[in-house]
C-alpha cells in the first residue's frame, strides 16, 4: 500500500507545483480547443435546466460553456491556483465553483443529469484516473450520462507518431502513461459504456459520451 499511496501524494504534489506555474498563462493554451468545448457541451443531450458536474475544471472553461446553455453547473477543481482563475470569467455568477479532489466528490450518489471531466484524465496516474470517473459514476443519476474529453490519438500510424512528440513536448509527467490505454478502453475498464463518439482536431482528441453502469448492470 505504501508504494501507491507514494505515487499519489507526488501526482497531487505535483498537481499543485505544476498548475501554479500554468494557471495566469493557461487560458491563453485553452483558446485552441473552445470551439470543442462548445462543441462537447452541445453533444451532451442534458435536459433543459438540468444539473451538471464538472470535474477537474482548471480555470472554468467547459463549465462556463454549460452554463451559457442555461445548466445549473457545479465545477471542482484539485488547484486552488486554477481554481482562482475560474470565477473571474463568470461575471454574472452562473456556476458553483468548488475546492475538492475529484477522487472524493463533496455530492450526494446520483445528483448529476451529467459528469464531464475535460482534458484531464492525462495528468493522473491510472489509479487516480479510474478513481474519479468512479467517483463521476457514483454521482451521476442513474438516467444521466458522463461526457470524457481528452487526447484520443489514432492507435497507430504516423499521424500517432506525431501527436506523441508533438504533445509530448508540453504535457506533463503522466501523458506517456496515459497513451498506453486508449480511451475507450479506460472508461471501459472503469464500468462506462459509450453511446456517442466524436473527434476533434484532426483526431487529436476524443469526446466520448457514456452511461453510467452501475453496480449489478452486468456490464460494469
Amino acid at each position: 500500500m505504501a508504494q501507491p499511496q507514494q505515487a499519489e501524494r507526488a501526482y497531487r504534489d505535483m498537481v499543485h507545483e505544476e498548475f501554479r506555474r500554468l494557471a495566469p498563462i493557461y487560458d491563453f493554451f485553452a483558446m485552441l480547443v473552445r470551439g470543442m468545448r462548445r462543441r462537447a457541451a452541445a453533444m451532451a443531450g442534458v435536459p433543459a435546466g438540468g444539473r451538471i458536474l464538472d470535474v477537474c475544471t482548471g480555470t472554468g472553461e467547459q463549465a462556463l460553456a454549460f452554463a451559457r446553455l442555461g445548466y445549473q453547473v457545479d465545477a471542482l477543481d484539485l488547484s486552488p491556483d486554477m481554481l482562482a482563475v475560474a470565477p473571474r470569467q463568470d461575471l454574472e455568477g452562473r456556476v458553483r465553483w468548488h475546492h475538492g479532489d475529484a477522487t472524493s466528490l463533496p455530492f450526494a450518489d446520483d445528483t448529476f443529469h451529467l459528469t464531464t471531466v475535460s482534458l484531464a484524465l492525462h495528468d493522473m496516474p491510472r489509479p487516480v484516473r479510474l478513481a474519479v470517473l468512479a467517483e463521476m459514476r457514483r454521482v451521476t443519476r442513474p438516467d444521466g450520462r458522463i461526457l470524457v474529453v481528452d487526447y484520443g490519438f489514432p492507435r497507430s500510424g504516423p499521424l500517432r507518431a506525431f501527436y506523441r512528440w508533438f504533445f509530448g513536448l508540453f504535457e506533463l509527467d503522466y501523458f506517456h502513461d496515459f497513451l498506453r490505454e486508449d480511451l475507450e478502453d479506460l472508461v471501459s475498464a472503469a464500468g462506462l459504456r459509450v453511446v456517442r463518439r466524436a473527434r476533434s482536431h484532426i483526431h487529436a482528441f476524443a469526446l466520448l459520451l457514456c452511461d453510467p453502469l452501475k453496480a449489478g448492470d452486468g456490464d460494469a
